[in-house]
C-alpha cells in the first residue's frame, strides 16, 4: 500500500443523497414562496389600478386558497423539519469520523441569519382588510413578509451548501492517507519462526516506532486482525491469540483514505482489512483477484483499509508456541 497520496474520501453516499434532497426540498420552498410574492404584488396591482386583466396563475390563487395554504404548510413544515433532522444526522455521522470537530463543522452564519428572517414574518401579523384600500395595504404588507421569507430560505440554501462542503473537507482531513516509509518498517531483525518471547519483544520494539498490524490465524481457518497501536501493548494482543495460531505480521499498517490510481501488488489473493466506521471494528475479507476493485469500494466509507498479498515476500509469519488447536 505505499505511495498512496492523493485520497479520495468522502462521507457515505447515503449522507450525500440526503443532502441533495434537502436541497431539493428547500429549492422548492423557495419556488414556491417566490411564486406567491408574485401573485401578490399582481394581485396588489389589480386591485390599486382596476385592471381588468388577470393572469391565469393569479386567477388559481383566488380560486383555491385552500389548496395554497395547505402546499405553503406542507413544503414549510418540510423544509425546515428536514434541515433539523439533516443537521442531527450529519452530527452524528460525523462522531465516527471526526468526534471532534463535529459541532464546529455543522455551523455555520447562515443558520441564525436564516432564524431571524423566517422568524419575522412568524411573528408580524396584518389585520383583516375592511376596504379595498386596507386590501391592498395588506397585500403589500404580506408581499414584504415574503420577501423576508424569500432572504431567509435563499440564505439556508447558502449555508447547506457551506455546511456540506465542511463536512467532505472535516472528513477527507480525518482520513488522508499517511505516506509509508521506505523500506519496509518492520526491520531485518523481526525474524519468522516460532512467536515466543523474544519474538513478541521484537513486536514490542517495532510498535516503538509504529502502528503494526498482526493476522491471528487458525487451523479451522478463522482469521482476525489485530492491530497493536504506536506505543501500544502488545501482551493485550498476544493474550488472546491461542496456541498453535498463525501470525502473519505485516509491513504496513491500515491507511485512511483511496488513492484513485492506487493499484495492490500483482497477487492471486489477498488479506482484506476493513475498519467499520459504526464501531471501528476490523473485520477480516478473503479477496479475490477479481474482487479487488468491490473491495476497494469498500475501502473508500471505512475507517481504514489495507489490503495485503497472500504470501508476501514482506510479510513474517511466525507460529505461536503450543498444541494445535482442536
Amino acid at each position: 500500500m505505499r505511495n498512496t497520496t492523493a485520497a479520495a474520501a468522502g462521507p457515505p453516499r447515503s449522507w450525500e443523497y440526503g443532502t441533495r434532497a434537502l436541497i431539493l426540498t428547500i429549492g422548492s420552498a423557495g419556488g414556491f414562496d417566490v411564486f406567491l410574492f408574485a401573485g401578490e404584488l399582481a394581485l396588489r396591482h389589480h386591485l390599486s389600478t382596476g385592471d381588468p386583466a388577470v393572469s391565469p396563475s393569479l386567477l388559481w390563487i383566488i380560486d383555491h386558497p385552500l389548496t395554497v395554504w395547505l402546499l405553503h404548510f406542507v413544503l414549510l413544515g418540510a423544509y425546515i423539519g428536514g434541515f433539523y433532522l439533516w443537521r442531527h444526522r450529519t452530527r452524528e455521522m460525523l462522531g465516527r469520523f471526526v468526534p471532534a470537530d463535529a459541532d464546529a463543522a455543522v455551523w455555520h452564519w447562515s443558520v441564525p441569519v436564516w432564524s431571524l428572517l423566517i422568524g419575522i414574518p412568524a411573528v408580524l401579523r396584518r389585520h383583516d382588510p375592511t376596504s379595498g384600500s386596507d386590501a391592498v395595504s395588506a397585500l403589500e404588507v404580506d408581499a414584504l413578509l415574503d420577501a423576508v421569507r424569500i432572504a431567509g430560505i435563499t440564505v439556508l440554501l447558502i449555508g447547506v451548501v457551506a455546511i456540506r462542503d465542511q463536512v467532505r473537507q472535516a472528513i477527507a482531513d480525518a482520513r488522508t492517507p499517511r505516506a509509508t516509509a521506505e523500506p519496509a518498517l518492520i526491520p531485518a531483525e523481526f525474524t519468522e519462526g516460532v512467536a515466543d518471547d523474544g519474538w513478541w519483544w521484537q513486536v514490542r520494539e517495532t510498535v516503538q516506532e509504529q502502528d503494526l498490524v498482526l493476522l491471528a490465524s487458525t487451523g479451522e481457518g478463522e482469521h482476525r486482525w489485530l492491530l497493536i497501536p504506536r506505543d501500544g501493548d502488545p501482551v493485550k494482543a498476544r493474550d488472546t491469540i491461542p496456541p498453535g495460531a498463525t501470525i502473519i505480521a505485516f509491513p504496513d499498517p491500515p491507511t485512511s483514505g483511496l488513492a484513485d490510481a492506487w493499484e495492490p501488488p500483482a497477487a492471486e489473493a489477498y488479506h482484506g482489512l476493513l475498519r467499520e466506521p459504526a464501531d471501528g471494528a476490523l473485520r477480516y475479507r478473503r479477496v479475490g483477484a477479481a474482487e479487488v476493485t468491490a473491495f476497494l469500494e469498500s475501502a473508500r466509507t471505512a475507517l481504514s483499509w489495507g489490503l495485503y498479498p497472500v504470501g508476501a515476500p514482506d510479510a513474517v509469519v511466525a507460529v505461536v508456541p503450543g498444541a494445535e488447536p482442536g
